[in-house]
């Protein structure tokens, strides 16, 4: 599986993600923010706090996280 190596926020809460292979994905976390945990990051402000740590998307210095795996099922390829 590649490695997440950069996100970026876009509008909406819809985060784009780069790979170590040169994939790109659009990942829309709307849905999730009113489920526990990712509701505690559901403000604009705190959800632009988003990391890659060891590459997972991650907020809260990795206490808050989204499952890869999740991820790859669930996000969009962008053509390049």
């Amino acid at each position: 599986m590649p490695k997440l190596i950069k996100i970026e926020v876009l509008d909406n809460y819809i985060l784009k993600l780069f790979y170590n292979n040169s994939e790109m994905r659009l990942f829309d976390m709307k849905p999730y923010l009113n489920q526990k945990p990712w509701n505690q990051i559901a403000t604009p402000k705190k959800f632009n706090q988003v990391k890659v740590i060891n590459g997972d998307v991650c907020w809260e210095n990795g206490m808050i996280d989204m499952s890869p795996d999740t991820i790859e099922v669930k996000s969009i390829l962008i053509d390049q």
